[in-house]
């Protein structure tokens, strides 16, 4: 990886972690709008705490996959990485069972103003698309990635 490839990973990493961790306090605070609003639902029916439990699993999850991303960006080999790939398949499963809220959010702008709506996923998937690369590049191509990183500094 070039230094400067790797200098913007770095600011990457810098950026996705506070809103990592609020995501996952934004689910558990009293005060947050989305605790709130599951705990709103659920008050009327029940049935709404698979979602709330399943965001919470997803939000989790997204902090457990800063683990990956930070070794991918500071070059660095931890664990097997088996454990790595059922890590990121997880993410990926919470990503399509969890964020209720998120996807309420957005069919809501959708209804309010249609082109705010797709500019605000489009964001959003800016945003958490740079995770996927790393996290599967660390993940899945281990060997090669670090082929590349011994032979880059071998020069």
């Amino acid at each position: 990886m070039k230094q400067q490839s790797s200098f913007g990973w770095k600011i990457y990493f810098f950026f996705i972690v506070p809103l990592s961790i609020a995501g996952l306090y934004s689910l558990l605070a009293p005060s947050s709008i989305v605790y709130r609003y599951y705990h709103v639902l659920m008050s009327f029916d029940k049935n709404y705490a698979p979602l709330y439990y399943l965001d919470i699993a997803s939000a989790a999850a997204n902090l457990l996959v800063l683990i990956p991303l930070f070794l991918f960006v500071f070059h660095m080999k931890f664990l097997h990485p088996r454990l790595w790939q059922w890590v990121f398949v997880l993410k990926i499963c919470l990503d399509f069972t969890g964020g209720s809220y998120e996807l309420k959010f957005f069919q809501s702008l959708f209804y309010t103003d249609p082109r705010l709506a797709v500019l605000a996923i489009l964001i959003s998937l800016l945003v958490v698309f740079p995770c996927y690369i790393a996290c599967f590049q660390y993940c899945f191509r281990q060997k090669k990635l670090f082929a590349e990183m011994n032979s880059c500094q071998a020069t």
